[in-house]
């Protein structure tokens, strides 16, 4: 695996990641950074780009890398998409799972956290709120897009961690305006007093 993963990062190579996952998950991407922990991946959807993916090694069960990536590539080469994987310089000196949560926090990038207990999958998106020594914390926000709580996650169970793409982008800044709005109905709240 390995070879695959170092390949893909040095030749900008797509690859089919196969995960360790109770639905049998499978990604294609670019390898774009490898850390001692994880490997960071460019997505690739429909020959189109899309976010960045983490995955713990633990959480990648193989990787494809057969006739089906072989044309995969040559579509990416041909339509031009490749272009658009590019290394992230300031993943450069991250290694754990706490160092680039930390480092999305300071950058204010809300990501998606996929966490895997027990067998079971639970999604998690909206700002990182603390980092601790074995866990983090996620304030959160659901599909119909209202707030909820946060949420402390240990490190250990982090299955995925997605950020940058279409849907987050788009999702992220709707409801970063709306917690904006709620705070400025408080303030008006508390002035009518």
């Amino acid at each position: 695996m390995r070879n695959a993963l170092q390949k893909s990062l040095d030749e900008k190579w797509c690859i089919r990641f196969l995960a360790n996952h109770p639905d049998g998950d499978a990604y294609d991407g670019v390898v774009i950074h490898l850390a001692k922990s994880f490997v960071v991946v460019r997505e690739f959807r429909d020959f189109v780009a899309d976010g960045i993916l983490v995955f713990p090694k633990k959480s990648v069960a193989s990787i494809r890398n057969g006739d089906f990536e072989v044309c995969e590539n040559q579509i990416l080469r041909r339509s031009g998409e490749i272009k658009s994987v590019k290394r992230i310089a300031w993943l450069k000196n991250i290694d754990t799972t706490k160092d680039l949560l930390s480092a999305l926090s300071k950058r204010k990038i809300w990501p998606a956290i996929e966490e895997l207990k027990d067998g079971e999958s639970a999604l998690f998106v909206g700002p990182i709120t603390a980092i601790e020594k074995k866990s983090f914390t996620i304030y959160c926000y659901d599909a119909a897009g209202n707030w909820k709580d946060a949420y402390d996650i240990d490190y250990g169970s982090v299955f995925r961690i997605e950020f940058n793409s279409k849907y987050l982008n788009y999702f992220n800044d709707y409801m970063s305006a709306s917690k904006e709005s709620l705070k400025r109905d408080a303030a008006k709240t508390r002035r009518a007093s």
